[in-house]
């Protein structure tokens, strides 16, 4: 495992879609070309890694403690690492990004230092991505899980709900990126967009819902968060940006 040499706490600054896909290693994969909506969008090139994400409701209140858990994961092949704070009812959610290969003893390291994740902890692959204003900062985050009954369907749903997305003259105002995720099991699609305001979001929603299906559909759970950031700096590595 890495040593860390340094940490360092960066609130209240906000995450940007560039700071999306930070990469601490050399072999870490290069991020998608530059894609944006509503042109269309191709899913990501089948030769290049895939990527995974981890998913877990975030009952741990001290950030401070996240950062201490999160020791050695230099070794883990990190992209990013987001604190997503709650904007309503539902808990804070941990949300970590990395590369496939790397997904399984990312998941074992964080059951293992943070035991009040291992209820919630869920492993994704991402099927579909794209970016509308990679040049605006991100103040909220929705995070939209359907249910669906295989892998076949919720790609199905995902094609659809991208072609949603493009379906117009115009990008959805205040709409900054979309990132489609499958669960291991398939039964669950998870769709994260990010937007310049909470307000935004549902103002699209009020205006224009056929663009958002996911988000619109009745047996969906929809969850409104903000993201707040840290450092991980780790010994002969670019400093990993922890979203939390």
């Amino acid at each position: 495992m890495g040593a860390v040499a340094s940490v360092q706490v960066e609130l209240p600054k906000r995450l940007t879609s560039s700071e999306l896909e930070v990469r601490h290693c050399a072999h870490a994969p290069r991020a998608d070309p530059a894609m944006s909506l509503p042109l269309p969008i191709p899913t990501p090139d089948s030769s290049a890694p895939v990527r995974s994400m981890l998913l877990a409701e975030a009952p741990i209140p001290d950030r401070a403690a996240l950062l201490d858990c999160m020791r050695g994961l230099c070794d883990h092949r990190l992209h990013a690492l987001t604190w997503m704070e709650s904007l309503g009812d539902a808990p804070d959610l941990l949300y970590a990004r990395c590369c496939c290969d790397a997904a399984p003893a990312l998941h074992g390291l964080l059951r293992a230092r943070l035991p009040a994740l291992r209820r919630t902890l869920r492993r994704y692959r991402r099927i579909r991505s794209g970016v509308s204003d990679p040049h605006r900062a991100a103040s909220c985050v929705v995070m939209t899980r359907v249910p669906t009954r295989n892998a076949a369907q919720a790609q199905s749903r995902a094609d659809a709900a991208f072609a949603a997305l493009q379906d117009g003259a115009h990008a959805l105002r205040g709409l900054i990126a979309a990132h489609l995720y499958l669960s291991d099991d398939g039964r669950t699609l998870l769709e994260c967009t990010e937007w310049h305001s909470a307000e935004a979001q549902r103002r699209a929603m009020q205006r224009e819902p056929e663009r958002l299906p996911l988000a619109a559909d009745r047996a969906a759970s929809v969850r409104r968060f903000r993201p707040r950031t840290l450092v991980l700096r780790c010994d002969g590595t670019t400093p990993v940006h922890l979203h939390a």
